[in-house]
């Protein structure tokens, strides 16, 4: 079993929380007013560039997304 490191970990939380807004149909304006995070730093988490969101970012958008930690790591494709 391999060992995945932090990095590769938060790349499929960030990977899977995108996956979760594209199928939940709410809009970035929306998600921005839900979440209080900028419609252009939400941005970022539609084209992979998560390395440039900070934890409270990626936080309130699970939290206005309705999801925690379990849910996102255990999400099915």
């Amino acid at each position: 079993m391999a060992i995945e490191t932090a990095t590769e970990t938060l790349a499929k939380l960030v990977e899977n929380l995108a996956e979760e807004l594209h199928h939940s149909g709410i809009g970035l304006h929306e998600l921005s007013e839900m979440s209080g995070v900028e419609k252009e730093r939400l941005e970022l988490v539609k084209t992979g560039a998560w390395e440039k969101l900070t934890i409270m970012e990626i936080g309130a958008i699970m939290g206005s997304l309705g999801m925690g930690l379990p849910e996102l790591f255990n999400r099915r494709r």
